[in-house]
């Protein structure tokens, strides 16, 4: 079973603070608490490689921890990770570190909410913007907000730094993944997007910390045909990650891109930790079942 996570709040109040998008509000404690129930659930924390290697036992039940995007805020997560001897995947959209930009979603978030915009309105206009490349949402921030809403508030909302995701990539447990370069929704580009998106942060992974990532999650969770194609054309990439909210069973089949498709369930801070570990051991999930029957449609 894998599991997302973003950004970590270290306080209850930075989540209601209105600078960035709370998302799954999970703070430090929550996923502290997350992670002690997956142990005495008798999940075994694993790695990319130890899923590549095909040597998962069809017996165990398996966690895979996750974090996307490039948060700063996603460091908060090591000393927890040490003490449960847990390894991580650190999914980086490369261009914010590289520019140190703030990530669209929590400009809109925290521009509307000044403007005293409704949470359900701030939700329709990023949901309307996931249906556009990045340049369009860049041009749609600074005509609405200026070129200063582009940056960060401060450090809860602020992505790593290139220092920083050097240093992280230097740490036993943290294995770095592909986020495209500019969190970009595959599902709205071309190919030759696609291509540029996934490859090019490749390059800047390996330039920024000279490894090559062998996983990718596709931002929004959203693929395709075509992504899924570009994906295992990409040179190092052999796992791909989605959010469709179902179990991998083991062993993985290799055939028609099923690597490049793993499921992952979204970790709430809001809803009951136990019910959460438990509901995802079910034998299946109705919500990963709608997703799925979604995606067949608009194929």
């Amino acid at each position: 079973v894998s599991f997302l996570f973003h950004g970590l709040f270290e306080h209850e109040e930075d989540a209601d603070s209105g600078i960035m998008d709370p998302q799954q509000r999970m703070t430090v404690s929550r996923f502290e608490r997350f992670l002690s129930l997956l142990s005495n659930q008798g999940f075994c924390f694993v790695s990319p490689q130890d899923i590549i290697s095909g040597k998962l036992s069809s017996n165990k039940n398996y966690a895979l921890i996750t974090f996307d995007d490039g948060y700063q805020s996603s460091r908060l997560a090591l000393p927890i990770l040490e003490a449960h001897m847990a390894p991580a995947i650190f999914f980086v959209s490369t261009d914010n570190v590289m520019t140190g930009r703030g990530f669209w979603w929590d400009t809109v978030y925290r521009e509307r909410n000044k403007r005293g915009v409704s949470e359900s309105e701030i939700a329709k206009e990023q949901d309307a913007l996931k249906l556009r490349c990045h340049e369009d949402i860049e041009r749609h921030l600074i005509t609405n907000f200026g070129v200063a809403s582009l940056d960060p508030d401060c450090e809860v909302d602020r992505p790593l730094t290139p220092a920083e995701l050097k240093q992280l990539s230097h740490h036993d447990l943290a294995i770095l993944g592909n986020h495209t370069r500019h969190h970009a929704i595959l599902t709205n580009y071309p190919r030759t997007g696609i291509e540029s998106e996934i490859q090019g942060a490749q390059e800047d992974l390996e330039e920024l910390t000279g490894l090559i990532p062998s996983v990718i999650s596709y931002p929004n969770g959203n693929h395709s045909s075509l992504v899924i194609d570009v994906t295992r054309e990409t040179p190092g990439i052999e796992l791909g990650i989605t959010t469709i909210h179902q179990k991998n069973r083991i062993p993985l089949p290799v055939r028609n891109g099923a690597m490049l498709q793993l499921s992952r369930f979204t970790v709430w801070g809001t809803d009951d930790l136990l019910r959460q570990v438990t509901r995802c051991r079910g034998e299946i999930s109705i919500y990963g079942l709608v997703q799925r029957i979604r995606r067949q449609f608009r194929k």
